[in-house]
């Protein structure tokens, strides 16, 4: 009788101290709930973005053509050769002074000329077909400011910081959709003098 007393109340005893701890033992679930949400947030913030880094290509200008239209727009074609090389025209829209560039256009065909034929015997020892352009592709886009300067006698003579805004590309660049440059042309109404200096990044 005072065995199943004892085993009774050792059995109680061990209930009764697991009820207190399930009882006394802290709930830190409502604790660590935000502290997880924290965490994820932490970590959410350190974990590093992509970002795409974009090449600068340059080149040389030379052999500017210029031509005044309607409108103060002023419209020049320049050969361009180095890492872009082509034909780059540049559609100029003009404030009413004349001297401030307020918007526009422009467009660089890149085109690659390959190394002449001149092997013997094949009828093309001084160029034929094989030394036409072979064109790679065109990127154009918005023109958005830059300065521009007369000569004493009225001549245009240079176009200074020109913005260049790169909206769109084809063929070879049909995967380019932005970037920007920048334009600087020196004797600009000199065709054999005037020279200049691009810069596209995308």
């Amino acid at each position: 009788m005072h065995i199943k007393r004892f085993v009774s109340a050792v059995s109680l005893t061990a209930l009764a101290g697991l009820g207190w701890t399930i009882i006394a033992r802290p709930n830190y679930s409502s604790f660590l709930s935000p502290l997880t949400s924290i965490k994820n947030a932490v970590g959410t913030f350190k974990k590093p973005a992509e970002t795409s880094t974009a090449t600068v290509h340059s080149g040389l200008l030379s052999r500017a053509r210029v031509s005044y239209v309607e409108n103060n727009r002023l419209v020049i074609t320049m050969d361009a050769v180095g890492d872009l090389p082509g034909a780059l025209t540049l559609m100029i829209d003009r404030d009413g002074s004349g001297r401030a560039v307020i918007g526009g256009d422009w467009a660089l065909v890149v085109a690659e000329i390959p190394p002449p034929d001149n092997h013997q015997g094949n009828g093309n020892d001084h160029g034929g077909p094989s030394d036409q352009p072979i064109q790679k592709g065109t990127l154009s886009g918005t023109i958005s400011g830059g300065s521009i300067s007369f000569s004493a006698d009225g001549k245009l003579a240079s176009i200074d910081a020109l913005q260049l805004n790169l909206n769109l590309g084809s063929q070879t660049f049909k995967n380019v959709s932005s970037g920007d440059g920048t334009v600087q042309v020196v004797n600009v109404e000199n065709y054999p003098l005037s020279s200049g200096s691009i810069s596209l990044s995308f």
